[in-house]
């Protein structure tokens, strides 16, 4: 099982905004068999989602909305962090840009690096 995390600290006049963005963003990729659920704690939005494989990671981050996700979280966030987990291995990134380039790389085969929490 593969754990994707979000945490994102919404500007404070942008939030409204990024709220409905997450709803829309949240039920679109719903039809696609991706379960994403939206956290709403304190000031900031936690987004988690759980892949049976990394390919079904990979097959996110190819998606349209993943890419929309990415675009409000940088227009509309002053903060991000972005937590894959498999297994008992961790890796973290400062945005979904980094996490794209790691996982899309041509030519390599992707797998999340063996670091230990």
């Amino acid at each position: 099982m593969i754990k994707l995390k979000i945490n994102i600290l919404p500007v404070q006049h942008k939030r409204r905004e990024l709220s409905q963005s997450l709803e829309l963003i949240e039920h679109d990729l719903q039809k696609q068999s991706f379960t994403l659920v939206v956290i709403e704690e304190n000031e900031s939005f936690i987004i988690k989602v759980e892949f049976n494989s990394e390919n079904k990671l990979i097959a996110l981050l190819h998606t349209k909305e993943f890419h929309v996700l990415s675009g409000a979280i940088k227009v509309l966030c002053e903060k991000s962090e972005i937590i894959i987990q498999k297994d008992n291995n961790i890796q973290k990134w400062p945005d979904l840009d980094k996490v794209r380039m790691e996982f899309l790389k041509p030519h390599k085969k992707q797998s999340i690096p063996n670091r230990k929490i």
